[in-house]
C-alpha cells in the first residue's frame, strides 16, 4: 500500500467549503473532545451539499424517486476538536461509476491551522421504490464526472484509504487506457 500524504491547508482551500460549524458544548463526549457522531454529521452534510450541486437534491429525490446511500465510510482522525472550534468541510470528488460515487471530505480548523479529519465515503445511487442500486441518469453522471475531472486537475492526491473502489469508475478506465 502506498503511503498517503495529507494535503496542506493551502491545498485544501482549493476545494469549496460547503459546511461551516462551531463545536457546541453538547457535542463534547466523555473524553473531553467532539464526539464521533458530529464528525459523521459534518462529513455527511458536506457530501450531501456536494452531490446536491450535481442535481441530486430534494426535488430530484422526490421526482425521480432515487437517492444516494452511503455503502461504506472511513474516518481518519487527525486532531481533536473542542468547544468553540470553527470547522469547515471541503469536498473532493475522487471517482464516479455508473452507479456509485467516491468522495473525500477534509475537515479543517483554520484558526488553529490544522486538518481535523478525513471523511471518505462510497455512495451508491439507489432507486427508492426497489431499494436497489441503479445507474445514474446521464445528466447526473455527466455532472459528477465533470467534478471528478476538475478535482483530478489539482496538483495533489486525495488522502484515500485504498479500500474503497468504484466499479467501472472513470479513474480505473483512465488507468487502463494509459497502459
Amino acid at each position: 500500500m502506498q503511503r498517503q500524504f495529507l494535503p496542506s491547508l493551502e491545498q485544501v482551500s482549493q476545494l469549496p467549503s460547503l459546511v461551516s460549524v462551531q463545536v457546541m458544548p453538547d457535542w463534547i463526549d466523555v473524553n473531553g473532545h467532539m464526539n464521533i457522531r458530529h464528525y459523521l454529521e459534518i462529513g455527511s452534510k458536506t457530501t450531501v451539499a456536494g452531490v446536491e450541486s450535481c442535481g441530486i437534491d430534494q426535488k430530484y429525490r422526490e421526482e425521480e424517486r432515487a437517492s444516494i446511500f452511503d455503502a461504506e465510510t472511513h474516518i481518519r482522525y487527525l486532531n481533536e476538536s473542542h468547544i468553540g472550534d470553527a470547522l469547515t468541510g471541503h469536498l473532493r470528488f475522487v471517482d464516479v461509476g455508473p452507479k456509485s460515487v467516491h468522495t473525500v471530505v477534509l475537515v479543517v480548523d483554520y484558526k488553529r491551522e490544522v486538518l481535523v479529519n478525513v471523511y471518505e465515503s462510497l455512495g451508491i445511487h439507489v432507486n427508492m421504490e426497489t431499494r436497489r442500486a441503479t445507474n445514474f441518469p446521464d445528466h447526473i453522471f455527466r455532472d459528477l464526472e465533470m467534478k471528478v475531472q476538475e478535482d483530478l486537475l489539482l496538483d495533489w492526491l486525495p488522502p484515500v484509504s485504498d479500500s474503497l473502489e468504484v466499479r467501472g469508475g472513470i479513474r480505473a478506465l483512465q488507468t487502463q487506457a494509459a497502459r
